[in-house]
């Protein structure tokens, strides 16, 4: 078994990184990012691998047509493929069609959440018996409550700056909180992501609307904990998301979470969290009110939640995933020699 590690930043990343420590498989290493000079290199050192193939994030599927084995996929989410947050562009366009070909064809899917599978199934026709649905973990050695922690009065968001994260409508429902509550600015925490443009309008609209913003960019794990530790709270108002890691790291250092009323968000938080219509600006600062009234209550109700998420856990579930795909494999080999 081979399993693809790739090495920026994101939870994509993360994912194929925390399940290759734990699982009996030989790392490929890789970027997440080629260009017309890196690619046909990635692609060739791709096409000598000489066993099953761990594909660990679905924008690789389009590169599974130069394998010579059968290969396993894990699937995140297909929003860029069924939701035009991003507007892609026609070349990004083609390429994602690309992928869903080759998911299709994986001999067994991982999907993060219940909600992935079900969107596998509706939207690709992908068999229920071949999707396995295994949640991402937490690394609790370094998200947990004790520890240092950055004390003010802010609300912290975390992840990329696109616009499916809605950070205009919650600059403008903190806008609104920020009359009762003028000591609370916002932090963002996490790189600018694929669109720049939106990273710069979200920006100028908090300026207009006068909410102070502190953007911190790419922080290691052990700073993201102290600014979990020492926030207010956690929003999460995404319009769409396949599992949602912020809320899961949130809680288990003790910072309690407004999050999209959405099915992954329900999937993972449970009822641990205030739920706000990521649509409307009122909902969003309405949530973020409840939760400054109610934010010692959700505490310990996150703490709890967090504990259901492991890496441990979820690669043992990998890992079993490989060995009935090993053991088909095996079984399919002594037919064709019977």
């Amino acid at each position: 078994m081979i399993i693809i590690v790739t090495h920026e930043h994101g939870g994509f990343d993360k994912y194929s990184q925390e399940i290759a420590k734990r699982v009996k498989a030989k790392p490929f290493h890789s970027k997440r990012y080629f260009n017309e000079e890196t690619l046909p290199e990635f692609l060739e050192r791709l096409s000598r691998c000489d066993d099953v193939v761990h594909i660990t994030n679905q924008n690789f599927a389009r590169f599974a047509g130069v394998l010579k084995h059968p290969f396993i996929i894990t699937v995140h989410d297909l929003i860029r493929n069924f939701y035009d947050f991003d507007g892609e562009s026609p070349a990004e366009q083609m390429w994602l069609k690309l992928d869903e070909h080759f998911i299709k064809r994986a001999r067994a899917i991982i999907a993060v959440s219940e909600f992935t599978k079900s969107e596998l199934i509706s939207r690709l026709g992908v068999p229920e018996e071949r999707i396995t649905v295994v949640h991402n973990g937490l690394d609790v050695a370094t998200l947990n409550p004790s520890g240092p922690s950055f004390h003010s009065r802010y609300i912290l968001a975390v992840g990329s700056e696109r616009p499916r994260k809605n950070l205009k409508r919650l600059v403008e429902a903190l806008s609104l909180v920020r009359r009762k509550h003028p000591d609370l600015f916002l932090v963002k925490v996490g790189e600018v992501g694929r669109d720049p443009i939106f990273a710069h309008s979200w920006r100028e609209s908090a300026k207009q609307f006068g909410v102070p913003v502190d953007l911190v960019g790419k922080v290691s794990e052990e700073d993201l904990a102290c600014w979990y530790r020492g926030a207010v709270m956690l929003t999460f108002p995404s319009l769409m998301e396949g599992f949602g890691m912020p809320p899961t790291e949130a809680m288990a250092c003790g910072c309690p979470v407004v999050v999209s009323d959405i099915p992954a968000s329900h999937e993972i938080v449970g009822e641990a969290g205030i739920y706000v219509n990521p649509e409307s600006v009122e909902s969003i600062a309405e949530g973020v009110e409840q939760m400054l009234l109610e934010r010692e209550r959700f505490i310990p109700l996150g703490l709890r939640r967090a504990k259901l998420f492991s890496w441990n856990e979820a690669a043992r579930r990998v890992q079993e995933v490989y060995n009935k795909v090993e053991d088909d494999l095996s079984r399919k080999t002594r037919a064709d020699y019977a």
